[in-house]
């Protein structure tokens, strides 16, 4: 049985049923043609016997789908951002973030920019995901796929033997590149043991 938003929700079917890692929950979806398709399905997916008895999820929040905030008239506050402290977005990706702002403006709503700052963030995610040293967990989920060109330089990273990171570091950060540097130290093979 498969039930939505959770790890057992919708998702690709995947050998042995790994989907995305542990610490970081993968998620397929939704995709609609209208925005009032996307209220119906939350609308059916965002039920207590979700997150609860015996069926129930313990990954996925105990927040029922408000139906009436949808569907009021009263004007919304929306922010936005598209720099999250350490990528710049894509152009594309600032324009569709703008059009949406657009239409919410349009529709009367408030919207506003908002600073960010995931750089740490970041940087535990990086950590995550090289802790087995050479992103071996990635790496194994591709399933034989090549890796994509743009995750080559991540791949170096956590490839880097441990004993050249610090003093590698040092040097990049003094050459001016602090983003460089630390991406190095959270790169690194991190052991249980």
């Amino acid at each position: 049985p498969v039930g939505p938003l959770s790890s057992r929700g919708v998702r690709v079917p995947r050998p042995r049923d790994r989907n995305g890692q542990e610490h970081v929950r993968s998620s397929a979806g939704p995709m609609a043609r209208c925005v009032d398709d996307l209220e119906l399905l939350m609308a059916a997916w965002c039920q207590p016997d979700l997150w609860t008895g015996p069926r129930g999820d313990p990954k996925v929040p105990p927040v029922p789908w408000r139906s009436h905030i949808y569907l009021s008239d009263r004007k919304l506050k929306f922010g936005y951002y598209v720099f999250d402290g350490f990528f710049h977005a894509a152009p594309t990706c600032v324009r569709a973030v703008q059009m949406a702002v657009d239409e919410l403006k349009a529709a009367g709503h408030e919207v506003v920019p908002i600073q960010v700052d995931f750089y740490d963030v970041l940087l535990s995610y990086i950590g995550i995901m090289s802790a087995e040293g050479n992103m071996q967990g990635f790496i194994d989920g591709l399933e034989g796929e090549e890796l994509l060109p743009m995750y080559s330089f991540l791949y170096r990273i956590a490839s880097m033997p441990n004993l050249v990171r610090a003093p590698l570091a040092a040097v990049v950060r003094a050459l001016g590149q602090p983003r460089m540097a630390d991406l190095m130290i959270s790169g690194r093979k991190k052991s249980v043991y």
